[in-house]
């Protein structure tokens, strides 16, 4: 994660550039055509402290001695630090030997100034470089001259010695080493441990961690007499950074909100520039523009001259960063400092990774993984809130894209979920205030949304069904439909469940309409609420007290003129003379699951009939059972059924298993999968309500189905020529694929005449009998 070059450009106790990346700049310069200009080369010996100092008074006087350095210097010289107490500046365009006195002059006066004190009167050696010593003199050459020169220099009363380029020395002057920089470290006990101290016992007695971290950044900036204090932290998502925590000492100051903000591509980068303790320390912020001038220019724009940050990481992954700025005056930090602001760091991230901790733990129980929206438990809690918060009027909206199945079949789910992560930041966009929304489920959203008047809902209404629709328009080029359900809130009404209910019966109304619309909950659909709700109190209780009949529909041979099996269908009779239509129940049971539970219900009632025919020595005729599409996404589905048919010893064949044809439509590969199962275990198969769908006849070229059942639909009304013909083909190309044909809905001996036409043998319908009890059946095999 750290800038493992760092120590290699830059001196870790001073921050100035190292010997081998300045010996590279100053070769650059030698070496380029394009250079001409004069230059001084510098070396110079830092007064060591007087006898009796501490080593560590002799690291804050060449730190201090560094700092001033780059505080004389101008942007386009170099300085580095070449030895122990050995530094060199590269003063580009010097114009001669009283410029290049004169800068060192300037810098002992700045010194002094700094109270330094005249202990501190530098040696410095000076070689002259004229336009004429590009490129025959190198780095090392120029060296070993201001080596010779500095030599000279202990003789002069001003400390200084210049020469030009060409001069001479003796082995003597030029021959000695510069004695290498130690190794620097900084040790705790330089650290102010009761500041410390008092930063771990906060924690400690905390009520708020959150709380915590903003009082700690306080104390940070009020010890150090900086004028900020921040975290900064990669986002959810992992999207960009930005600041999370923040103490400002001028707290009226306008501020560019952008620049809380940091791009992902730029905060990754800028992680891999802290050095190997984990901190980027700038004592100006020209120190900072060599690591990363982005963001270099973004501290300037918030004002700072100097600063320390300390690197957060997260399971060894850098995830932002702590830090204090001072923007009145650029600034020599101590090891004292240093150190104390690296400890107290620590501390604040360990309790920052917990806070980070529990925050994912909320994303995952509250917010959907793949928009980062709330999830529906989530709104139903906070948005239950909001409802009576302000006594504004709202409306709870809910959003289907109707035909989204589309995009994930033909672009790939990939493409879908970039679609959908696109419609909630436009959602999240288009809420305000105290508004709210929440993704429920696939391509089903729910918003809690404000108005004034009536109009100016349906007006944002309009507009937010536009701006859905440009979403998958503008980045595939396909047209989707949006059916919006409105439920609008009234005074008393606290249930947002409940009010989500309804904005979806509205929405469901829509089923029907081809084009975006949106619609308001009205009684109507109510009532029709509050019938499922009784039905699904009674449904498990229905069950234990057999309230579920099934009753048996045949099918006819127009050939033979005879029975040749029959269909269960369930129905559930309430009382004596009562019956709940199916219609009302399916769809129902679909929806809250049960039907898996009536569908095996079914069947066993099926196996059981057989069993008894086969114990009477009956004919068994083939009986088929309807299969709904949410059942066979069970992955115990067919193991039970088969189960069942052990439990009566029923041969899978005399069991016909039928799955509607928008089963196989909208979960191809999963009933691909399930109905070659079906086959691999022995039962019949068929394709029910074949040609309601929009790729009918492309499915049968894989599907392994024994018989489609042409939807009854055909066959409600008079059949034109056209309808003729494609009846026609469908009977004839299903003959030549070996599947059979069972037409449903046959009511009239016109269809039945029209049947015989086109060879289709096989018919069901009123005209043979309507479903009834098998007591009733049973009189007529």
């Amino acid at each position: 994660m750290y800038n493992i070059d760092y120590s290699r450009k830059r001196d870790p106790m001073t921050g100035l550039w190292s010997e081998e990346w300045v010996s590279k700049k100053i070769e650059d310069y030698l070496n380029s055509e394009e250079e001409s200009g004069s230059a001084a080369f510098c070396l110079m010996e830092a007064p060591l402290p007087d006898q009796g100092y501490e080593i560590k008074d002799g690291n804050s006087m060449l730190k201090k001695f560094a700092f001033v350095l780059q505080q004389t210097m101008r942007k386009s010289d170099f300085a580095a630090r070449v030895g122990e107490h050995h530094f060199i500046i590269f003063i580009m365009g010097c114009k001669g030997r009283r410029d290049a006195l004169e800068r060192l002059l300037f810098f002992r006066k700045n010194m002094k100034e700094e109270g330094i004190g005249n202990s501190c009167i530098f040696q410095a050696g000076i070689v002259l470089c004229s336009s004429l010593c590009h490129p025959k003199c190198s780095y090392e050459e120029l060296l070993n001259k201001a080596k010779g020169a500095l030599q000279r220099s202990r003789g002069e009363e001003g400390g200084f010695y210049a020469v030009p380029w060409d001069t001479t020395f003796n082995r003597d002057e030029t021959g000695w080493e510069l004695e290498p920089a130690g190794e620097y470290r900084i040790s705790r006990k330089d650290a102010d441990m009761d500041f410390v101290g008092e930063i771990m016992e906060g924690f400690q007695h905390a009520e708020s961690f959150q709380n915590e971290i903003e009082r700690d950044l306080e104390r940070l900036g009020s010890y150090y007499g900086v004028d900020e204090a921040y975290i900064v932290e990669r986002t959810a998502g992992e999207r960009g950074y930005e600041i999370t925590y923040e103490w400002k000492k001028n707290k009226g100051r306008v501020e560019n909100n952008n620049l809380k903000r940091v791009p992902g591509i730029i905060g990754e980068r800028y992680g891999r520039q802290f050095d190997s303790r984990g901190m980027i320390i700038c004592t100006c912020m020209e120190a900072l523009e060599e690591l990363d001038p982005v963001m270099a220019e973004r501290q300037k724009l918030r004002g700072t001259r100097s600063m320390m940050q300390n690197a957060v990481l997260e399971s060894g992954t850098y995830i932002g960063y702590i830090g204090i700025a001072d923007g009145s005056r650029e600034r020599l930090w101590t090891d004292g400092e240093i150190m104390t602001f690296s400890m107290v760091s620590m501390i604040i991230s360990s309790y920052l990774l917990q806070l980070r901790a529990k925050r994912s733990l909320e994303i995952i129980t509250d917010y959907d993984l793949l928009t980062a929206a709330w999830n529906y438990n989530r709104f139903l809690v906070l948005g239950s809130e909001k409802l009576v918060s302000d006594g504004v009027p709202k409306a709870v909206v809910t959003v289907d894209i109707k035909n989204f199945k589309m995009i994930n079949s033909q672009y790939g789910y990939e493409k879908g979920n970039e679609v959908l992560v696109e419609i909630s930041n436009l959602l999240n966009f288009f809420t305000a205030g105290s508004e709210c929304y929440a993704r429920i489920e696939a391509d089903k959203f729910v918003l809690l949304l404000e108005y004034q008047m009536l109009d100016g809902l349906q007006q944002r209404l309009k507009q937010l069904i536009r701006r859905v629709e440009q979403i998958p328009e503008q980045k595939l080029g396909v047209s989707v439909t949006c059916m919006v359900g409105v439920c609008l809130v009234e005074q008393g009404d606290s249930d947002l469940s409940v009010l989500v209910d309804h904005a979806n019966m509205a929405r469901k109304s829509l089923k029907d309409y081809h084009k975006s619309v949106y619609s308001f909950y009205n009684k109507e659909a109510e009532q029709k609420l509050i019938k499922e709700r009784e039905l699904t109190a009674r449904m498990k209780g229905a069950v234990e007290k057999e309230e579920f009949v099934v009753y048996y529909q045949p099918k006819f041979s127009l050939k033979a003129r005879k029975i040749i099996g029959m269909e269960a269908l369930v129905r559930w009779k309430t009382g004596v003379n009562s019956l709940v239509p199916p219609d009302e129940f399916i769809p129902l049971f679909e929806k809250n699951g049960f039907i898996t539970e009536l569908d095996r219900y079914v069947f066993e009632r099926v196996c059981r009939l057989q069993r008894r025919w086969m114990d009477e020595g009956r004919t068994v005729l083939p009986v088929s059972v309807n299969v709904s599409r949410i059942h066979i996404k069970e992955a115990d589905f067919l193991t039970k059924l088969t189960d069942i048919c052990g439990k009566y010893e029923i041969p899978a064949k005399n069991l016909e298993l039928e799955i509607t044809e928008s089963a196989f439509l909208h979960n191809q590969e999963i009933v691909m999968a399930v109905a070659r199962q079906i086959k691999d275990a022995g039962f019949l198969l068929s394709m029910d309500d074949f040609g309601t769908g929009y790729s009918s006849l492309s499915l049968l070229k894989d599907l392994p189905v024994d018989i489609i059942k042409l939807d009854k639909e055909f066959f409600q009304k008079k059949l034109n020529k056209r309808e003729r013909i494609i009846i026609a083909n469908v009977i004839r190309m299903a003959k030549q694929l070996d599947i059979q044909v069972i037409s449903e809905g046959i009511e009239t001996k016109e269809n039945e005449q029209f049947l015989k036409e086109i060879g289709c043998n096989l018919a069901q319908g009123y005209l043979y009998g309507r479903p009834q009890p098998i007591e009733e059946l049973e009189t007529k095999l």
